[in-house]
């Protein structure tokens, strides 16, 4: 319909939604992809804002009731975390441990 303009209401992707059909995918597969219940993740949420919100651990953990209630509502992110020796640096797991579920 041209020059019509229709919204769509805005419609956003939780942490816990994200995490929870990428470990279905994973399963499906049967090998271990991207993301296992094992893999570190960090799940933010409004960065920037007074109300923002991390959360960091297993996937699985993560991808919890309890997690998904102390990240609130949208904007969310996920940050999936390398596994082995490229892992997590010093510093950086320093951080996200003040965040872990």
């Amino acid at each position: 319909m041209k020059g019509n303009e229709i919204y769509e209401p805005p419609r956003f992707m939780s942490v816990q939604t994200a995490l929870e059909q990428l470990m279905e995918i994973d399963e499906k597969r049967g090998n271990p992809g991207i993301v296992g219940k094992d893999s570190l993740v960090v799940g933010v949420a409004r960065v920037g804002c007074k109300d923002q919100s991390i959360v960091f651990g297993r996937a699985e953990d993560v991808a919890s009731e309890k997690a998904s209630e102390k990240l609130g509502g949208p904007l969310h992110s996920l940050v999936i975390c390398a596994q082995g020796a490229e892992g997590l640096q010093e510093m950086e797991e320093e951080f996200v441990k003040q965040y872990q579920i």
